[in-house]
């Protein structure tokens, strides 16, 4: 007697054993370039939603945009990788985004005692790490070759 195994079991025995081997033979490099893309994409959507594209001027939605810096830092912080180019930008956006979200905390902290010089120096560290993001970011697409 021999063994039956339904039409779609071995689509799906076929299925899978295509994908790992195209998965097996993909460029590590395009792999871990698209993790960190994919990361600093999300962040960028989530804080642009969070802040309304800078409209929004709720010192709760400008902490919700740090703690969205921050996930994106942790999440930055799990990710692997050999190529040591890579783990520069890596390194590079995890001080963005920590940046990003102590100086957006220290801020709102400002904003709320009214102490203006305070919130102006944070706003500055809001830029600087804007800016080196703009690198950072500009870095990673070149040398991933993203356009």
């Amino acid at each position: 007697m021999r063994p039956y195994l339904p039409r779609y079991s071995i689509l799906f025995i076929l299925s899978a054993a295509i994908s790992f081997a195209n998965f097996g033979c993909a460029d590590p490099k395009l792999s871990q370039c698209k993790k960190i893309i994919d990361i600093a994409n999300d962040v960028a959507t989530e804080t642009q939603n969070l802040s309304d594209s800078g409209s929004n001027t709720d010192p709760q939605a400008a902490l919700q945009v740090a703690s969205a810096f921050e996930q994106a830092a942790q999440a930055m912080e799990t990710l692997e990788s050999k190529d040591e180019q890579l783990l520069d930008y890596q390194a590079g956006l995890i001080q963005v985004y920590h940046s990003h979200s102590q100086a957006t905390r220290q801020f709102v902290e400002a904003y709320e005692k009214k102490n203006r010089g305070a919130a102006e120096a944070a706003l500055k560290t809001v830029r600087e790490a804007g800016n080196l993001e703009q690198e950072v970011v500009n870095g990673i697409n070149n040398y991933c070759n993203v356009n």
